[in-house]
């Protein structure tokens, strides 16, 4: 498994992506955005 690369988020794109969390079909990457910014290890 590879690690994916993401840029720091500004708290700004932090809460346009935490909007986005309130549409189903788009959840599950957003939460993995979230969770790289924070620094968990996603697989």
């Amino acid at each position: 498994m590879r690690d994916t690369l993401l840029k720091l988020l500004a708290d700004d794109e932090k809460n346009i992506l935490h909007l986005i969390l309130e549409d189903t079909k788009a959840e599950y990457g957003t939460k993995i955005i979230l969770l790289k910014d924070e620094r968990y290890t996603v697989p």
